[in-house]
């Protein structure tokens, strides 16, 4: 197997080159910049979570800006392989700040339901579709194509 260098030395272009042929290695810094002011944008939350298989019983978990903000943060944390805690939140800043206390509040329990192997069937299926997300997302900014990478208005930006 021979090891060629594309680009700049620390650019993450580096190609290995085998019997299967090239193996490109991941530019994660251009990722972070693409994702640098991401949210999940409204539409596309609204559609990943009618996905959602329905729970028994007459109790159905909370799928507002709260967890979309959330869910942007697992799929950026997917995406770019960055720290959780280093993730945008632009959704969260947009709140008033007694909200915002609120949030932060809830961010590790959510987080760790999201994460935890044996987590909640909702967490779980979530997860599987936040994954999927995530990898076609990864798939748009290696390509340079795909959906937009901005930040979406919602209309009500206090729901949870």
């Amino acid at each position: 197997m021979s090891r060629r260098t594309t680009g700049t030395p620390g650019s993450g272009i580096d190609c290995v080159s085998g019997t299967t042929g090239l193996v490109g290695r991941v530019d994660y810094q251009r990722r972070r910049e693409a994702l640098r002011d991401w949210a999940l944008p409204p539409d596309e939350w609204d559609a990943l979570v009618s996905e959602l298989p329905p729970l028994p019983g007459p109790i159905r978990p909370p799928v507002g800006d709260r967890k979309r903000q959330d869910a942007s943060v697992y799929i950026w944390v997917q995406v770019t392989q960055g720290e959780h805690l280093f993730a945008p939140r632009p959704i969260e800043a947009e709140q008033p700040q007694h909200v915002q206390r609120e949030w932060a509040l809830r961010r590790n329990t959510t987080w760790y339901n999201l994460v935890r192997p044996d987590t909640f069937r909702h967490y779980a299926d979530l997860r599987k579709l936040l994954a999927e997300y995530a990898q076609q997302l990864a798939r748009d900014i290696d390509s340079g194509t795909g959906r937009s990478l901005t930040v979406n208005e919602q209309p009500d930006a206090h729901a949870q």
